[in-house]
């Protein structure tokens, strides 16, 4: 009996080794599919990471543009001011101007009682000779 229960134990044996083997190589199989999933995960992190740099960078760039444009504004601004108030003191010139060739047509077409400057040069011019 005893040889009975040594041929029992060796089948027994030899079965529990080929499924202890068998599970084994599950344990190994999904120890490296966890190793895998790890990595991948670690590699997405990373690259979350990178992208979060990255959208940070451009914010501050979006940020850094805003004031440029801004800025720009503001010039361009100051600038239309300048440009309107010029161009009324031109256009406040141009009616003085005007105004003072009116005024110097109508003192020609009209001439002082007393002569106007040039006849007394000339008179006088003449006198001298």
């Amino acid at each position: 009996m005893s040889s009975c229960w040594s041929s029992v134990l060796a089948v027994l044996g030899g079965a529990v080794s080929e499924e202890e083997a068998q599970m084994r190589g599950r344990l190994l199989a999904v120890k490296e599919a966890v190793a895998s999933e790890a990595e991948a995960v670690e590699n997405l992190e990373e690259e979350v990471k990178a992208l979060e740099r990255a959208l940070a960078a451009a914010e501050t760039e979006r940020e850094a543009a805003e004031a440029r444009r801004r800025a720009a504004e503001e010039r361009t601004g100051k600038a239309v001011a300048e440009l309107r108030a010029a161009e009324e003191e031109h256009e406040g010139r141009v009616e003085e101007l005007l105004l003072t060739a009116e005024q110097s047509d109508a003192a020609d077409a009209h001439p002082r009682a007393g002569g106007d400057d040039q006849d007394y040069r000339r008179h006088h011019r003449d006198t001298e000779r």
